[in-house]
């Protein structure tokens, strides 16, 4: 008896947080780009980018997950960025990536947080339009069924120069 109360209380635990976490709904309703073969050297046909990686952490609240890049190419703008987040192990998994990349020529340092849920996208697609650089996660081909908290992905890129011409300033979400 003590068996079968375990199971349907393992049961009905388990329902809801695969209906919380088994789809991450924060592309809110866009479409996401298909994963080309490498997560890592991503490239679209309009903007040459360079994902230095995605870093998930466990937030204490709800992330603004948005298509716009932020620039992060110098000291300040980095530890501004830094400091909005909520998760000091992403804050610190960011920190090094920057610190650990010179930028190509042209080229400046950008992060954008592409998801919040159970699943990490395994790359970006980038695209440039007339509001500026637009980031769009990969589909996630193999999602997760259960998660006990969710997580918020940030994708840290460098992206080309000329797309900040405000650099020092943080482009906010739509």
């Amino acid at each position: 008896m003590r068996k079968l109360v375990s199971l349907a209380l393992l049961a009905a635990l388990g329902v809801p947080l695969a209906a919380a976490c088994g789809e991450d709904e924060s592309s809110g309703g866009r479409q996401v780009a298909d994963s080309p073969a490498s997560p890592v050297e991503a490239s679209s046909a309009d903007v040459p980018h360079k994902v230095l990686g995605i870093v998930n952490g466990v937030s204490s609240g709800p992330a603004q997950v948005t298509t716009r890049p932020t620039y992060i190419g110098d000291r300040l703008a980095l530890l501004r960025y830094l400091g909005r987040l909520s998760s000091d192990q992403a804050a610190a998994q960011i920190q090094e990536l920057v610190d650990g990349n010179e930028p190509a020529d042209g080229m400046v340092e950008a992060a954008v947080v592409i998801a919040e849920g159970c699943d990490v996208p395994p790359g970006v697609a980038v695209v440039e339009t007339p509001r500026g650089f637009e980031v769009t996660p990969w589909k996630v081909t193999a999602p997760e069924k259960q998660c006990v908290v969710a997580t918020t992905s940030v994708a840290v890129l460098e992206l080309p120069a000329d797309g900040f011409p405000d650099r020092g300033t943080t482009v906010e979400a739509d």
